[in-house]
Order: structure tokens, then C-alpha cells, then sequence
């Protein structure tokens, strides 16, 4: 788990410098091109997946490892060191070092440490597959040690595939033990020629063709160049005894050696990836990672078998030479990996090197809209963290990426959240949607927070979060609750408490007609306890004409007003017609008590008097 908490780590920054580009521009992302600081920014991203799968390379290799699949993660940094190299690095980086070191460190070759047994006339190799117990030069001779070497013939397969990948020291010292072995003479003289021509390759350039030292070296080259040309028409003018099984290899070396295309591209012994090094080692050596996509159309045009395209390999070879193809969709296509596909897809869209969906939904999307690939891939890969190891934090964290679905795309995945999680989860997970700005997903939460305060019997917060969500018919259902429970109370601090004090959720909480009834008949009772009769009359009036009056309080507010009647002697609070009101009102209320009933209907009349006296 703790691979996909890093991994998430690195995409969060990448997402950051995805929006910040976004803001920059508001063309598409095939119509600009990033600063250099901008690249530079990528790389290091880049650079820090590969550090990350190389690390959990390393402990997936242990034998106490079994969280962790090795020949997955192997696959994984294979493809992104590639895509590093050849994607994030400067415009002028020579690709044959790069991809020549990519492919010896993530494809080494097996048995490549060989020496002669002196004290034997035959060719004898001796391979060493453990380099740590390899003996001492002054054990060469040790009985013991002789024993356990192992005895094999010259390995024409593995000199082919060292010379493919450049390996020169290697080879040469490969094919100097070849001369030991006996050999026609014409044969022995044409692997000699060979010898000569490859130790006197002059070394791989290292910088662009644009600097002096460059041009230095392809001068140097040009003349080489020139050597193996002659050095091929004397080799074809040698005779050569028909059915030499060496000389036809010793002819094949000599044929990549000297840069023939074909014989490189159809190159038996190597995989697809070793030809194309072959390609830029022997053909075209100053090429730079942003022209590795014509060595590919170079090679492919050249081969002659259809089972050593791309397409035939397995998947990670074929994800490779796609990505030197610089062909990005089939490179995420030809391997079926959800984590590789999101954070390397992620990271191509955010280089513009994959088409970005920008398309900005409105609020009240509740469908699944066609996007590109890889944010399709980015949601189902969000889906598999939540489920698989309930990273449902994280998990909003790379929808909320996906412009286009990120509202339907969230609540779909919370909704299988929020019956199981506590209260605190849910307020991480709101937290994080404020922040990611995802409004249906907030909204949701808001509602599930709402459902668990009100279930505990906490019907401030209730109140609250049922605001928040916009939820009217909850907030109707809790108003009328709350209302019923001062009727019997009798306690209007039980209704203050209730009341929102965030102005924004109050404004809300008002668009409920029984919550406002309550908000207003609260106000009322403030300014009643305070005796501030005029402004009391005010709102009781409102509330009186107020249809949101639940039944119960029809009366009640007329026992309400007892008090402002009683202030009345002085000051008329209500006028004759108000008062007339009230009392027909009264008359209309039916459960009255008798008491009660006879009580209002004599202040009522005594405040009608009065009022009538202050008019004449």
C-alpha cells in the first residue's frame, strides 16, 4: 500500500503543475509549448517515478516480499526509465547512449564474463554467472575452480546481441578468444579484419551536432566510415569455402558492423529493441531522443517478418518500442497495467504529448460523458485504490483530475463510501472535495453527515449539514420536529439552540418555509423577552399572516401577545383592526380550552376599547 501512497504523492504534484498550465492557457494543448522551466519541472516528476519503482524493485526482489509482485514493477520501471529518458530530457539528448544504457541495465545478458582456460589446447569459455565468487587471478589455475567452470562452444548469438547493443569492449574480447578455436585460415584472416574494424570504431558521440566537439567527432566518424566501406569490399572479395558455418557468422557481425540496414533490422539473435540500438550504434549514431521515431520507420520499413514487428513481441517490449516510436497511445495500450496507464498517462497529458479534455461540465451533470483514454483509465484505476485498499482519499484525488467526469465520476464513488464510513471520514473526504472544488460530491457528504448527526439526536449540526446540502425536505421534517417539541416544552431556549449562525447556512436553512417559521418565531421571542413590544408587534404580525404557521401554533401565538396586551394601557401596540383580526381568528381556532379561550377573547377586547378610544 505504502507503493500507491507514494505514487499518489507524485501525482498530486504533477496534477498541480497540470492546472497551473491550464490556467496559463485557455488554447488547447497541442497549440502551446512549455517553458523551459516547465520541462524541467516534468522531468523531475518523471524521474521521481522511476526512483519509486526502481526502490520497491528492490524490496519486491527480497523473499520476504509478498505485498509487492516483482516482475510487475520490473515491467513498470522498465517502460517509465524509457519514457524518461526519451520524453523528459533536453530536445538535444543523443538517444544511443541513453536508450544503449536503458537497455543493458534493464535487459542485461547473461554469462557476459568469459576467460581462457591456459592449460587447455581447446577453446575452453568459462562463465561466471555469479561475478561475486569469481576467483582471484592468481586462482586461474586452482584445480577446484576448474571444475566448476563449464565448457560451451563460441556463442555466435550472444557476440551478435552485444554487438546490436554496442557493447564493443565485449565483443571484442568475445571474438579474440574466436581465434583460439581452430578455423580455415580464410576464415580465421576475415574474423581478424572484423577485429581490426571494430577496435578502431571511434567512440559514440555524446553531444548534439550543433557543438564543435561534435563536429569533431563526425568528422572522426566520416572517415571510419569510410575504412569499413573498403574494408566490406575486400571482405566480399575473400573466398571463402562454401558451408562455413563460422564464416556465415563472421559475414553477419561484419554486415552490422558496417551499418547494412537490412541485416541489422532482420538481425536473428536480437529482439526488436536490440536492432533498434544496432540501428543508431552502426547507422545513425547522432540522432536525438525526439528523432527516435525515424530509426523506428527505418527499422520497421526493413524488416521482413511479420512475427518481429512490435505488435508480435511481448507487451512491455512492444509498450517500448512504441514509446521510441514516440507513438503514445499504442505505448499505453500495449500494456495492460491500470497503475502505469494512469501515472504515465498523466504525465504525457500534462507534457501536451496526449490530448487533454479541458471540456468543463455544468453542475447538475448526472451522466457519464465521453472523455479521453486516459481519463477513463484514471477512474476505473481511482476505483481499484478505493476498494482494494481503502484509498478512498486519494482515490477523489485522481477523479477529481478528470475535468469532464470528475462530479458524476465522485458521487458514483462515494456513494459505495458513505453507508460504511464514521463521521470523521466523512469530514476528511468533505474537506477534500471543498478543496478540490467538487460540488455534487460535497453536497452528497453534507447529506450523509446530516443523516448520522440526526440519527445521534445532535440536530444542530443536523440542521447544518442538511443546509449544506441543500436538502429542503429534511430541513422541513426537522423544523416541524423541533416546533412540535417547543409546543410541549414550552422552552424556547430548545428552538435557540437550533438556529444556524454561518449566515450562509441560515440563508439556506430559510429556504425551508417551517425552518424560517422557526427562525422568525425565534427572532420573536427574543425581542418579547427583551419588552420590546413595538418591534415584537411587528414580527408577530408577519407570523401570524404567515402560511408556514404549523397548526399548533395558531393559538400559541396568540397566548404569545398576552404580554403586549398587558403593555398596552399606555401605548396602543395593536390597532382596532389588527385586534378585530385576532379575535375572529381566535373564534376559528378550535381546541381551545375554555380558559384559555375566555382569557385571550377578554384581553382581546379590553386592547379593542382601548384602541378605539386612542382613534376618536
Amino acid at each position: 500500500m505504502q507503493f500507491y501512497i507514494a505514487s499518489h504523492e507524485i501525482f498530486r504534484d504533477v496534477e498541480q503543475l497540470r492546472r497551473n498550465l491550464r490556467t496559463r492557457t485557455s488554447q488547447l494543448p497541442t497549440s502551446y509549448q512549455l517553458t523551459s522551466n516547465e520541462k524541467a519541472q516534468l522531468a523531475d516528476k518523471a524521474k521521481d517515478y522511476t526512483i519509486l519503482l526502481l526502490r520497491y524493485l528492490e524490496l519486491a526482489e527480497k523473499e520476504d516480499s509478498k505485498a509487492l509482485d516483482a516482475e510487475i514493477i520490473r515491467s513498470r520501471s522498465r517502460i517509465f526509465d524509457l519514457c524518461e529518458r526519451i520524453c523528459f530530457s533536453s530536445n538535444e539528448t543523443i538517444a544511443v547512449r541513453e536508450v544503449r544504457e536503458w537497455l543493458n541495465f534493464h535487459w542485461p545478458l547473461s554469462g557476459e564474463v568469459f576467460e581462457i582456460d591456459s592449460e587447455d589446447e581447446e577453446l575452453v569459455l568459462v562463465e561466471y554467472t555469479d561475478l561475486n565468487n569469481r576467483p582471484d587471478d592468481d586462482d586461474h589455475n586452482n584445480t577446484e575452480d576448474i571444475e566448476k567452470t563449464k565448457e560451451i562452444t563460441i556463442h555466435w548469438p550472444l557476440i551478435q546481441r552485444q554487438l546490436l547493443r554496442g557493447n564493443i569492449q565485449r565483443v571484442v574480447k568475445l571474438l579474440e578468444i574466436c581465434l583460439v578455436k581452430p578455423m580455415a585460415s580464410s576464415t580465421q584472416e576475415c574474423l581478424r579484419r572484423l577485429i581490426a574494424l571494430i577496435k578502431s570504431k571511434p567512440d559514440l558521440p555524446i553531444t548534439p551536432s550543433s557543438t564543435l566537439d561534435s563536429q569533431k567527432q563526425m568528422t572522426v566518424w566520416a572517415q571510419w566510415t569510410r575504412k569499413r566501406d573498403l574494408a566490406r569490399d575486400a571482405f566480399k572479395s575473400m573466398e571463402v569455402e562454401n558451408g562455413d558455418t563460422e564464416f556465415k557468422e563472421i559475414k553477419e557481425l561484419f554486415d552490422i558492423v558496417c551499418g547494412d540496414t537490412g541485416t541489422i533490422a532482420n538481425a536473428s539473435r536480437g529482439s526488436i529493441l536490440e536492432r533498434f540500438v544496432g540501428l543508431l550504434v552502426f547507422c545513425e549514431p547522432t540522432r536525438t531522443t525526439r528523432e527516435s521515431g525515424t530509426v523506428c520507420d527505418i527499422l520497421l520499413q526493413a524488416v521482413q517478418e511479420q512475427e518481429e514487428r512490435p505488435e508480435s513481441t511481448d507487451s512491455v517490449t512492444a509498450a517500448c518500442f512504441y514509446l521510441l516510436m514516440r507513438d503514445w497511445d499504442n505505448a499505453l495500450s500495449s500494456y495492460d497495467d491500470f497503475w502505469l496507464q494512469t501515472h504515465l498517462g498523466h504525465l504525457l497529458t500534462t507534457a501536451t504529448l496526449l490530448e487533454d479534455d479541458i471540456t468543463i461540465p455544468g453542475d447538475e451533470q448526472d451522466y457519464e460523458q465521453c472523455t479521453t483514454p486516459v481519463q477513463f483509465i484514471i477512474h476505473i484505476y481511482a476505483q481499484e485504490i478505493a476498494n482494494q485498499h481503502d484509498m478512498w482519499l486519494e482515490a477523489v484525488d485522481y477523479i477529481a483530475s478528470c475535468t469532464t467526469n470528475r462530479e458524476y465520476w465522485a458521487v458514483q464513488l462515494l456513494r459505495k463510501k458513505i453507508t460504511m464510513a464514521d463521521k470523521d471520514a466523512l469530514i476528511n473526504m468533505l474537506e477534500l472535495c471543498k478543496k478540490q472544488k467538487l460540488q455534487n460530491p460535497s453536497l452528497l457528504l453534507c447529506e450523509a453527515l446530516a443523516d448520522k448527526y440526526d440519527s445521534r439526536g445532535d440536530v444542530q449540526n443536523a440542521i447544518k449539514y442538511y443546509a449544506k446540502a441543500r436538502d429542503i425536505s429534511s430541513l422541513d421534517r426537522i423544523a416541524d420536529r423541533v416546533l412540535l417539541e417547543y409546543l410541549n416544552d414550552k422552552s424556547i431556549g430548545v428552538v435557540v439552540d437550533f438556529i444556524p449562525t454561518e449566515e450562509d447556512v441560515l440563508e439556506q436553512a430559510q429556504k425551508s418555509k417551517p425552518f424560517a417559521f422557526l427562525v422568525q418565531y425565534t427572532r420573536f421571542k427574543h425581542l418579547l423577552g427583551e419588552h420590546r413590544y413595538a418591534e415584537a408587534t411587528q414580527a408577530v404580525k408577519a407570523l401570524q399572516e404567515s402560511l408556514n404557521a404549523p397548526e399548533g401554533f395558531k393559538i400559541k401565538l396568540l397566548q404569545d401577545i398576552i404580554p403586549i396586551l398587558d403593555a398596552s394601557s399606555e401605548t396602543v401596540f395593536f390597532n382596532s383592526h389588527d385586534t378585530l383580526e385576532m379575535i375572529k381568528h381566535l373564534q376559528r381556532v378550535e381546541g381551545t380550552d375554555a380558559s384559555t379561550f375566555m382569557d385571550l377573547r377578554q384581553k382581546l377586547s379590553l386592547n379593542l376599547a382601548h384602541a378605539f378610544l386612542v382613534v376618536s
